[in-house]
């Protein structure tokens, strides 16, 4: 769909209006200040390229680097939203040539920057050594946006003049309305301003779909997902359907707790969904809502389970058939306070489930045995969350997050993650994970894991990978018998291969996966062949389309 230009009316009638809200908010309009001049490099040619080169034109700087996120995002939107669309119409409505200049500040990393520039198809790519024209134009963080007047500007009088400067993208349409706005007579202010403009906005779309397989000689578990979500002006949303399968040969244990066990297949599908909305209330500060549900078993576990308890007491009064399923909502801020370098979130999430719950019968005064009891079906979560993500240097970043939870008749739990990446060098990155778990009386985790991935040719990606877990066990539930797990040693290693073009991902991973249960206890007896030891494959494969 064609985006037309705000009328000169409009226009002048939004600058008042912007004007007003500005001075009455305690905003300062931005004055024209002369350009400082450049000289860099041409990306292709190595030739020179100047500012003196775009008189009469009106320019667009885009600083750039191979390991900026939000770039990934915003020069490919420039390209096409500036640089094509005013080629197309021969400048601005006044006639004045617009070109979109790419500025790439890191140069150590050429094979990742060739892959920057091929997934976003930016033209006009220049080198600026160590940033330092990112700095003479004020720019600390990434991305980094700069409009440059050079309409009045002639060979004798290079006159270049900024009219705006924007660390974070705020989106073509608050460019365009600038933009359009040169050589009409009009006074220029701040893009920020004319958000509203009417010049209305770029919608980015993005399907993801994946599917992974687990499998081991008596169990098959899979789980698919497909999402689909649209970027416009500072909304974000992303809604996310889920399908889970279990297929499980059940063993009973036999013995006294099991006398009425026998073997079954058991087959079962979970439905679930997501939903995701985010909004930019300002360039540091997003705001993040969500909320979803699942309507069925939520692991291959509380399956086995509930198909125990029902072979031992569907015959008796009070009995009834689980009908397991689950809700949550979340809250979160996300707050950038080093633009492209360190963001700190905070989430609030609540979960409720009704779960599949256990059964016991209950034992009478004179040592007899009286009524089934039904034990606990709906449990309730609280859960916050905060988390810090930081780009330390050009080539490490970290991600670190604690989280309390509080479930219904538990102790608190705390946890806490780290996360490290790693460019080793120009075609390889190392990511790496560690975490650990507590919660009263007697239950510990801990975790790590690893991945190094080399890219081979031109985005063309292979993978290794390998994670470890342990535990001390489940807590011990208050059911005379306990359902809880003993302790759990479990690794997985693989490999993955990933291939990516300009608007397109797909991603592909296979491996063992192995899990090593403790002996368990008396109480734990009837569900001896659930936690016993098993080997695992892994198969996971997922696509990504955005466009």
């Amino acid at each position: 769909m064609r985006l037309l230009p705000v009328s000169p009316f409009l226009q002048a009638a939004l600058r008042c209006g912007a004007l007003s809200l500005g001075l009455a908010m305690g905003w300062t309009l931005q004055a024209a200040e002369p350009a400082p001049p450049f000289t860099l490099t041409d990306h292709e040619t190595g030739g020179p390229v100047t500012l003196d080169q775009f008189v009469g034109e009106i320019l667009v700087l885009d600083f750039f680097a191979h390991w900026c996120g939000p770039c990934l995002r915003s020069s490919p939107i420039l390209e096409r939203d500036i640089q094509q669309y005013y080629h197309e119409r021969q400048g601005n409505p006044q006639g004045i040539p617009v070109r979109v200049l790419s500025i790439n500040i890191d140069q150590t990393q050429p094979a990742r920057t060739a892959r920057f520039i091929r997934q976003t198809g930016i033209s006009q790519v220049v080198n600026d050594a160590e940033g330092a024209t990112l700095k003479r134009y004020g720019g600390e963080g990434l991305p980094f946006f700069v409009l440059v007047d050079g309409s009045r500007a002639t060979p004798d009088q290079p006159v270049f003049v900024v009219l705006y400067r924007q660390a974070g993208f705020e989106g073509a349409p608050a460019l365009r309305a600038l933009i359009d706005g040169v050589g009409s007579g009009a006074p220029e202010v701040p893009a920020s301003m004319l958000r509203n403009a009417g010049a209305g906005y770029l919608v980015g779309h993005q399907m993801d779909a994946g599917t992974e397989l687990v499998a081991s000689p008596d169990i098959k578990l899979t789980q698919s997902a497909v999402a689909y979500g649209q970027s416009i002006g500072r909304w974000d949303w992303k809604l996310t359907g889920t399908l889970k399968t279990f297929d499980e040969e059940y063993e009973p244990a036999g013995g006294f707790f099991d006398f009425l066990g026998f073997e079954t297949d058991l087959e079962e599908t979970t439905y679930g969904g997501q939903a995701e909305i985010r909004y930019q209330v300002s360039e540091p500060v997003q705001l993040v809502g969500g909320g979803g549900f699942y309507d069925g078993f939520d692991g291959y576990r509380s399956l086995w389970l509930d198909n125990y308890y029902r072979q031992q007491y569907s015959f008796l009064p009070g009995y009834e058939d689980a009908d397991p399923w689950g809700v949550n909502a979340s809250g979160a801020a996300r707050w950038e306070y080093l633009p492209a370098q360190a963001i700190l979130e905070g989430q609030v999430l609540y979960a409720r489930d009704d779960v599949a719950p256990g059964y016991e019968i209950e034992t009478t005064p004179t040592g007899g045995f009286g009524r089934l009891v039904r034990g606990r079906e709906s449990l309730d979560t609280v859960s916050v969350r905060l988390s810090t993500e930081n780009v330390l240097t050009r080539y490490i970043r970290t991600r670190l997050l604690v989280q309390w939870t509080d479930t219904t008749d538990r102790e608190n739990r705390y946890a806490a993650q780290g996360d490290l990446n790693v460019a080793l060098g120009n075609r390889w990155t190392w990511r790496s994970t560690a975490g650990y778990t507590e919660e009263d009386p007697t239950f510990e985790a801990w975790f790590a894991g690893t991945t190094l991935e080399w890219e081979a040719f031109n985005s063309f990606f292979l993978s290794a990978s390998g994670h470890y877990y342990e535990d001390t066990g489940e807590i011990v539930n208050s059911l005379q018998l306990s359902t809880a797990a003993p302790a759990l040693m479990a690794k997985q290693v693989g490999v993955g291969v990933r291939y990516v073009w300009p608007h397109v991902a797909v991603k592909a991973f296979v491996g063992p996966y192995f899990t090593r249960y403790d002996a368990v206890d008396q109480g734990t007896m009837p569900f001896i062949n659930l936690y016993k030891d098993r080997d695992w494959w892994l198969a996971q494969l997922a696509l990504t389309v955005q466009y």
